[in-house]
């Protein structure tokens, strides 16, 4: 009797970046593996499966338990189609369980829309995991005693039983390493091996739920592995897989002023110390940017921080709980471009209380620290379930959704200035085709730049490395130019629908001319032009 573990497909969002190993099913995997249990892990994006092709292999593999991954509600059309297809064919005997963020936060939602499911996993599994399948497939008890699950108690789901809480992961050292099934994979398409080295965050953002999901299983926001635990794991990588840059996935890499940042100032030493030849990037809040650890940080192979300033302005700082300031941003992007350390900096341009001055202000802050780009210049507020922000837009009748729904789609709120949903619009239209060739110079760019110490001609790498970087520099100069003109255009008077579309049309026909001879004139001709066939009227 095995299990199958299934990341399901995803929707993807107009500015989705390329996906990673999904560490969350490798943990699982790992933690049954080491009970004895045969495992077979399922990834539709890197195994290129549809539903159907999931289904298939269910059907031929006849798992007693699968168990799907729904970390959010672009994967909810996939897990409902292959929970169907299981009861309809597939494997209509096995015990089917759903886990992930989405999952414990609309629990209820999902058992009554889909009651092919048998349980619902809540918050961290690797406990909860274990222990039910030693019930499903052993048979060592009732599966229905399992801690820290959810199931329906009669057919016609009526009503719901929740168990206790399953004990909480208080020493994330106890955990085998994730299974690396996919990362031969990943690093054939040019990605990093992912790493884990703490769990949820200090911030208490309104849009997210992360704060909530870790203190809800652990009772601490935020935990971290031992400096040693982890250097332990980039060991392991090196010597198996030969690699020379790690992809943390912390939500928030410091973690905390005092225990966080020892732990950091330790981990960069002991990684120094170990004589690895690795290079490495991580995401933090900008108030946990510190000059002399960092400066650690970088002289241990630090290279670039995704740092999530989020807003500027006082309106978007309130409504987003940031517990931070501009000068903390300011403060942050400063130290990072004194110590040598790149930024890439998330931004939040548009949300339901923005006013175009707002936009203004968020705007030239991206511009003066080179940050305006394809995604930036797009992104807006995605309000998640279970994040406080839906409550409060809800209770004030600004979601644009009927009660009950659960996906949430670009229309879903609407803005205290109209105008900024024009700006927003246009520039869907304008610069969003651009995206997919931007990312895949900036993927390009780092990857060669990781590879630049083992490289036997580094002068010609040093040239590619440099016409990249100009390259992408150029369709950053295109997206400031085009946003300046549909702001422009959204500050005028009332126009038609179709005057709307017209002049979004044109903005992108003349963003895709400059895009193309930016790179020509940077003698850059395999990236940032955009394909003939989007050139549509």
């Amino acid at each position: 009797m095995s299990i199958m573990l299934i990341r399901p497909p995803y929707v993807q969002t107009s500015c989705d970046q390329q996906f990673q190993e999904p560490l969350n099913l490798c943990y699982l995997t790992a933690v049954l593996r080491r009970e004895g249990f045969d495992v077979t892990l399922v990834d539709a994006e890197f195994c290129d499966l549809t539903a159907e092709k999931i289904l298939q292999r269910i059907a031929d593999d006849s798992p007693a338990l699968i168990g799907i991954s729904l970390m959010s509600d672009g994967g909810l059309a996939g897990t409902l189609r292959i929970v169907e297809g299981i009861r309809q064919w597939a494997a209509p005997q096995a015990h089917v369980t759903v886990g992930g963020h989405f999952v414990t936060f609309n629990t209820e939602h999902l058992l009554r829309l889909s009651p092919g499911i048998d349980s619902a996993v809540l918050y961290e599994g690797e406990n909860v995991i274990a222990d039910l399948a030693s019930r499903v497939l052993s048979r060592k008890g009732d599966w229905r005693e399992t801690l820290g699950i959810v199931f329906v108690t009669n057919g016609d789901g009526a009503a719901l039983h929740r168990t206790e809480k399953a004990p909480p992961i208080t020493n994330l050292d106890l955990l085998p390493f994730p299974a690396r099934d996919f990362l031969p994979k990943a690093i054939q398409l040019g990605l990093s091996p992912a790493i884990l080295s703490s769990r949820g965050c200090s911030g208490r953002c309104s849009f997210c739920t992360i704060h909530d999901f870790v203190r809800q299983a652990s009772g601490r926001p935020w935990r971290g592995r031992s400096p040693q635990n982890v250097l332990k794991e980039i060991m392991a990588l090196v010597d198996n897989f030969h690699v020379g840059e790690i992809g943390f996935l912390d939500d928030d890499f410091i973690g905390t002023r005092t225990e966080g940042r020892q732990r950091a100032m330790a981990f960069a030493d002991m990684l120094m110390r170990s004589g690895l030849d690795v290079i490495y990037n991580f995401e933090c809040r900008p108030d946990m940017v510190d000059r002399d650890l960092f400066a650690r940080l970088r002289d241990s192979g630090l290279r670039y921080v995704f740092l999530g300033v989020e807003a500027i302005g006082e309106t978007a700082l309130k409504a987003f709980n940031k517990g931070t300031t501009r000068q903390t941003a300011c403060r942050a992007l400063d130290i990072l471009t004194e110590v040598g350390v790149e930024a890439d900096v998330g931004f939040i341009l548009y949300h339901p209380y923005a006013t175009m001055d707002e936009v203004w202000e968020g705007y030239q802050f991206l511009k003066q620290y080179g940050q305006c780009d394809v995604h930036t210049a797009l992104n807006r507020l995605f309000v998640v379930p279970g994040a406080p922000i839906r409550q409060r837009l809800q209770e004030a009748g600004r979601l644009m959704v009927t009660s009950g729904q659960t996906c949430l789609q670009a229309e879903d709120y609407d803005y205290a200035d109209r105008r900024v949903g024009v700006l927003h619009a246009i520039l869907q239209v304008a610069i969003l085709p651009l995206f997919a060739d931007w990312y895949n110079a900036i993927k390009e760019f780092r990857r060669l730049a990781a590879q630049r110490k083992f490289d036997p001609q580094p002068h010609q790498t040093d040239q590619r490395l440099a016409q990249l970087r100009d390259c992408i520099k150029g369709v950053d100069r295109v997206v400031e130019r085009s946003f300046e003109e549909a702001f422009s255009y959204a500050m005028g008077s009332e126009r038609s629908g179709l005057d709307m579309l017209q002049f979004s049309r044109r903005l992108r026909d003349q963003a895709s001319d400059d895009v193309r001879l930016s790179a020509k004139s940077e003698v850059c001709d395999t990236c940032l032009t955009q394909r003939e066939e989007d050139r549509r009227p």
